[in-house]
């Protein structure tokens, strides 16, 4: 709701909280029942239940180590592939947790209002459901030297750029019906960005499986725990999931 950092999160994707705020304004808090009463007033004005309109809820509760750093679903997404600054912040199954996050919110991208909203967020799950395991999975298959393996990674990646690419025209869409378009270069940037530089780490796999190379340096290079194994975090580190220090480990201060 803030709007830092790109204002990638949809204004309406609070409408629930802001619905029930507006009821405690409104003096509604003695009602032994209000729950009950504030969600069929919620479906009464915007045409969907309470429960339904909360699956937009959905991609910000799997993946990662909530604990330490927030808004799993941002970092993952724009988590190198080869260099992984976040991997270490993985603990397993996110792949399959944002999988069964997308079948739920596919239920509703055809709702007449809202759906479009629904849409984008389904398409991101369907992203991370093969997204935000990827650059552990490189480094693993990498180390086996396993070129079965290898050669099914590289379908993961080309798949993983045609889930982006879906994603991409879904949340452009959610954009331009909510914001001006001024704004929408960031996500440009943002996304392609990001589909070029998975592009950029399938073809140098695809060397490596074709025999081109024999090594990829960056993942030669030992994978540091961003929690600093274990040390004490600054406030810093929780606030990590912002774009440009995902994407770019060495950040400079001015």
């Amino acid at each position: 709701m803030w709007g830092d950092d790109g204002g990638e999160c949809s204004k309406f994707a609070m409408l629930p909280a802001l619905f029930y705020a507006s009821e405690l304004a409104k003096g509604n808090t003695d009602d032994a029942n209000i729950k009950e009463k504030f969600k069929e007033k919620f479906k009464e004005k915007f045409g969907v239940s309470f429960e339904c309109f909360m699956l937009l809820d959905l991609p910000g509760t799997p993946g990662g180590r909530a604990d330490v750093v927030c808004n799993a679903e941002k970092y993952l997404l724009y988590n190198d592939c080869f260099t992984g600054l976040m991997n270490s912040m993985l603990e397993g199954g996110e792949n399959e947790q944002y999988e069964a996050c997308a079948r739920q919110l596919d239920r509703m991208k055809k709702e007449e209002n809202w759906g479009y909203l629904f849409a984008a967020a389904q398409a991101l799950c369907e992203t991370l459901a093969i997204k935000a395991q990827l650059g552990e999975k490189t480094r693993q298959v990498y180390e086996s030297k396993d070129r079965e393996a290898l050669k099914l990674l590289l379908g993961d990646y080309r798949q993983v750029i045609k889930k982006l690419e879906v994603f991409y025209k879904a949340y452009k869409k959610q954009w331009f019906i909510e914001n001006k378009p001024h704004g929408f270069d960031v996500q440009d940037i943002r996304i392609g960005g990001l589909i070029a530089r998975i592009r950029s780490c399938q073809e140098r796999l695809q060397e490596l499986y074709d025999g081109k190379v024999c090594v990829i340096e960056e993942l030669e290079e030992k994978q540091l725990d961003f929690c600093g194994k274990g040390e004490e975090l600054s406030s810093e580190h929780g606030c990590f999931n912002s774009w440009g220090k995902t994407v770019t480990a060495n950040v400079l201060s001015w």
